[in-house]
């Protein structure tokens, strides 16, 4: 089976970055366009558990488990 494979009605997967780039003066070691980045990323934003109730069971015993 593939990854992520269940995407059902009301699905939401909200990545997000954010960047901030500060140029830094000219000199011989960095060059002329240095910068320096601070950078955040955040992956699955809110936390939803993205699975439909109907589709998956937890009884171990049941021929769909897994």
């Amino acid at each position: 089976m593939a990854r992520n494979f269940l995407n059902g009605p009301n699905c939401r997967n909200v990545d997000a970055t954010i960047v901030k780039a500060f140029g830094l003066p000219h000199n011989r070691i960095l060059g002329e366009d240095a910068r320096f980045e601070v950078r955040a990323d955040a992956f699955n934003l809110f936390n939803n558990l993205n699975i439909n109730g109907g589709s998956i069971t937890t009884l171990v015993t049941s021929p769909t488990f897994g």
